[in-house]
């Protein structure tokens, strides 16, 4: 069990691997200021909106706190784009929070469709981007997968030989999360420690 200092990124750093400890990534709507700016460029909030989700699901798989920061104006107000971001990915986690809150980092080293989190009996797929094969493959799960759905419609995906057959499904807009309900206790080999 973990004793030690709750363990602080650098600004706008994601660790690139579970980090088994506390630790939390210090985000800011722009990667270039940490306040508010009149001539600051502000692009696209749908975007950028994309960019915090897929930020957010990078963090909570590695087992991290993402910790989003906002440029308020001198008098307090938020500037309408940056609320704007909030409202979205507040939008993506409330439907989404099952596989946020509460759940541990990925247990797999990689993925190639995108991130994972889990809790007991439940395996979340962040998928990122729809892979080649439409199969969500999941390297070295022991576990029986008994079923596997989209978290937001509850729609049912097949299961195809231990993998996830995403076909159907629509295309990750930025992550589209799958619940795979599985039997016993969650066995991975090789283990990540």
């Amino acid at each position: 069990q973990f004793q030690g200092d709750f363990n602080v990124m650098g600004d706008n750093e994601i660790a690139p691997y579970v980090i088994d400890e506390p630790w939390q990534t210090p985000g800011s709507i722009y990667d270039e200021t940490w306040g508010y700016r009149s001539w600051q460029q502000r692009g696209d909030a749908r975007q950028k909106t994309d960019e915090h989700i897929i930020r957010l699901a990078q963090v909570v798989s590695r087992g991290g706190n993402y910790l989003l920061n906002i440029g308020p104006r001198g008098d307090g107000s938020v500037v309408e784009f940056e609320a704007d971001v909030l409202r979205g990915v507040g939008r993506w986690l409330r439907a989404n929070q099952e596989a946020v809150a509460g759940t541990r980092a990925q247990p797999f080293r990689q993925l190639d469709f995108g991130y994972a989190t889990w809790k007991q009996g439940r395996l979340y797929l962040l998928v990122k981007q729809r892979p080649a094969s439409n199969r969500l493959e999941l390297p070295g799960l022991r576990n029986r997968i008994l079923r596997a759905n989209l978290l937001e419609s509850g729609r049912t995906l097949r299961i195809d030989g231990g993998a996830v057959d995403f076909t159907g499904a629509p295309d990750p807009a930025p992550i589209t999360t799958v619940v795979c309900e599985f039997e016993g206790e969650l066995s991975i080999v090789p283990e990540l420690h």
